[in-house]
């Protein structure tokens, strides 16, 4: 499984829905389609939920040239940037430490893969209650 790791106002972004892809300087190789943990960096420092991501899509420059300034920053002298289709997002109730969750002590730069079992094994999240969900209850 894929960890990432997301600047906090891009990840409120991605629980919003008002954040459709994720951009990286270079594609994962495995393990997508398919969930990604999410971890936000300081000042957040957690692991805060799940992104269900579609296949990875290879970036031109003439696509990245129509991305905003902070992302062509981002992307400059990549070798192989991609954007990673976000499908769906769902945040944690409890988020935990990067430790509890992974058993690493350090965030990955941009992403890192992740063994699931040990995942399995140390942290059990219950996703939030979507607004469809408290709706559906009410």
């Amino acid at each position: 499984m894929l960890l990432l790791s997301i600047k906090p106002r891009y990840a409120a972004q991605l629980y919003a829905g008002t954040k459709r892809f994720e951009f990286r300087r270079s594609p994962p190789l495995r393990d997508l389609p398919g969930p990604a943990l999410l971890y936000e960096s300081r000042p957040t420092g957690r692991v805060t939920g799940l992104l269900w991501l579609d296949t990875p899509i290879l970036l031109t420059p003439a696509a990245i040239a129509d991305e905003s300034a902070d992302i062509r920053a981002y992307l400059a002298g990549a070798r192989r940037p991609c954007a990673l289709p976000v499908i769906a997002a769902e945040r944690f109730e409890e988020p935990a430490t990067l430790g509890v969750v992974t058993g690493f002590t350090r965030a990955p730069q941009s992403w890192c893969y992740v063994d699931i079992a040990a995942i399995s094994a140390r942290y059990r999240p219950r996703p939030s209650r979507s607004s469809a969900a408290r709706s559906a209850a009410e």
